[in-house]
């Protein structure tokens, strides 16, 4: 089962990598002075910067004139610190055209994929590492040029306006804080929303003038609204079981349903249904590693509940040696003996006198319990006292309140 799960997840990994021509890459760490919270509206002060990670190093996706608004979050660490921010209208990326796809609104493209990176430039290189922040299936963004390369959108490079909650880095010197009430009411104008109207297969005026006898080479595939709904609603659900310490089999099946439906109802071929068939199958893995989890788990559950029973025989076991055996003021054969004429009872324990027993209530008549073995709940009403040079020991005195028959056989042991 284990060999068929990994085979399953390298399956998963591999389908993901090749139908995407993008490498995956790792996060990158950035300890921060303050967390990503409530927006701070700034301008810049001077002519800034725009770049993809926050180092002077950091490749340039644009350059904002002095006076541009801007919204800042956190801060970096590193010296000179820089500010994450959104830039009021957006800025200039790369994106490849195979998650885009043309709408009837001329200019204004339809993502069709989700986690879409966004680059500097149009290509793969480390200098155009991509941006944090990601295009969601169903955003609408405008189309800026096409680099060119090929006939077909879905094979070039796209240069479009991200939208305004795309995020980059500035410098943090570079911006200066500003009264928020104005600011916001000038972020919601210089943020209009695209026009939005039903996809539509590409034509000519989204392909490059030397690409126009390419016509039926770049035809996608239209993709309704509601359908880029649905998969959003499954790359959340995705991520919120991902999100989970321990994320069960339960949570993993809502995942598999939901990239089922949209695989049922997107067109063959198009983007939508191939993202949507690669996270289905890591989904599927996913489950079926949770329940093997959950099976592993349940089973260390029941060995432990065993080893649990056995431990605490072994304790009575243990317990049932000792005199007192966990639960009695004091343990022992009842024995009676005669001093200076009067009848007195002793607890013997391994041959050891364990204690004196008296019943001061009359309750038990002691007599009827010599040969016994018993233990006794009682008060100590006199301590035991080490025998000297000149007296001997004698053994505490109890005061029986409650006795319990152990043995009745013969106290010869």
């Amino acid at each position: 089962m284990i060999h068929r799960i990994l085979a399953a997840a390298a399956f998963g990994s591999a389908a993901f990598a090749s139908s995407v021509p993008e490498p995956i890459e790792p996060a990158l760490a950035l300890p921060t002075q303050e967390t990503a919270g409530e927006a701070t509206y700034l301008r810049t002060r001077t002519v800034s910067v725009v770049r993809n990670f926050p180092d002077q190093n950091g490749s340039s996706l644009s350059t904002l004139p002095a006076g541009t608004l801007v919204r800042g979050f956190r801060v970096s660490e590193g010296k000179p610190p820089f500010r994450e921010v959104e830039v009021a209208g957006g800025f200039p990326v790369w994106v490849y055209g195979k998650y885009l796809q043309p709408t009837d609104v001329d200019g204004v493209l339809l993502v069709t994929g989700s986690r879409v990176n966004m680059r500097p430039s149009p290509d793969l290189t480390p200098n155009s590492m991509a941006l944090r922040s990601k295009l969601e299936a169903g955003q609408r963004v405008k189309l800026i040029e096409r680099a060119g390369r090929a006939a077909a959108l879905g094979e070039d490079w796209v240069r479009v306006q991200a939208p305004p909650t795309a995020r980059a880095w500035v410098l943090a010197d570079a911006l200066t804080a500003i009264e928020p009430v104005a600011a916001a009411a000038e972020w919601t104008r210089a943020n209009p929303p695209l026009p939005t109207r039903p996809a539509r297969t590409a034509t000519a005026a989204t392909r490059p003038a030397s690409a126009s006898g390419a016509a039926n080479a770049d035809v996608t595939p239209a993709i309704s609204a509601s359908l880029l709904d649905e998969l959003a609603a499954a790359d959340r659900a995705y991520d919120a079981a991902d999100s989970l310490r321990s994320p069960t089999a339960e949570a993993w099946r809502d995942v598999v349903i939901a990239y089922e439906g949209v695989v049922a109802k997107a067109p063959a071929g198009s983007v939508t249904r191939q993202n949507a068939t690669q996270r289905l199958e890591r989904a599927r893995v996913q489950m079926e590693v949770a329940a093997l989890r959950e099976d592993y788990n349940a089973k260390a559950r029941e060995h432990d509940d065993e080893v649990d029973k056995i431990n605490r025989y072994l304790d009575e076991q243990r317990m049932r040696k000792t005199a007192r055996w966990g639960r009695f003021a004091e343990r022992g054969w009842l024995q009676a003996r005669k001093i200076a004429g009067e009848r007195r009872y002793f607890l013997i324990f391994s041959g050891s006198t364990m204690a004196e027993v008296r019943c001061a209530s009359a309750r038990y008549d002691l007599s009827l319990f010599e040969g016994f073995e018993i233990g006794v709940l009682g008060d100590e009403i006199a301590p035991s006292v080490s025998a000297t040079p000149t007296s001997r020991a004698l053994a505490r005195i109890i005061d029986i309140e409650r006795i319990e028959v152990i043995s009745g056989s013969s106290m010869k042991r």
